[in-house]
């Protein structure tokens, strides 16, 4: 594989150039190369909003394109970081293709808690109280208790159940 070829579909997907990314899909490239933070295609894509782009590599029929990829420092998925990032079309195109939205983060955080947390931040602070307060209070109770029940239990499966009043 032309490792420039990878790096051109890096720089395709982070510069959003769906057009670019088709042309590079049609070369002997690889979907899943990794930058040097670890960062895919994908994950670029899908942490600058270029959902078309997404399209374009989920469409790719050439290897096999590795949506559950993480970045390398805190284990996010590409959709993770579309959430955390606010990126509904991103985020609706992950959706649509069915991908994990139970993954867990090393903080064993999900896509959805990510949202909530970036909801929460662009939100203004009322009744003296700021929404990151609330949000970290609640996130940092449930993860605890998370990791809790996880180490005591075999099962795979954490439900949280989040209060809507503190």
């Amino acid at each position: 594989m032309d490792s420039s070829l990878n790096t051109q579909l890096l720089k395709a997907a982070r510069d959003g150039d769906s057009t670019q990314v088709q042309l590079l899909l049609q070369q002997t490239v690889d979907v899943n190369t990794p930058d040097a933070a670890g960062w895919t295609p994908l994950i670029h894509a899908a942490y600058h909003g270029h959902s078309a782009v997404i399209e374009t590599l989920l469409k790719c029929k050439k290897g096999s394109l590795n949506v559950g990829h993480t970045v390398r420092a805190n284990g996010a998925t590409a959709l993770h970081l579309g959430c955390a990032k606010g990126q509904l079309d991103v985020v609706r195109v992950f959706l649509e293709s069915k991908c994990d939205i139970n993954a867990r983060d090393f903080d064993l955080a999900t896509p959805l808690h990510a949202a909530v947390v970036h909801l929460l931040l662009s939100k203004q602070c009322k009744h003296g109280k700021c929404a990151v307060d609330w949000a970290l209070h609640i996130l940092t109770r449930h993860q605890s208790q998370a990791k809790a029940d996880k180490e005591t239990s075999n099962n795979d499966i954490i439900t949280l159940n989040v209060p809507l009043t503190r």
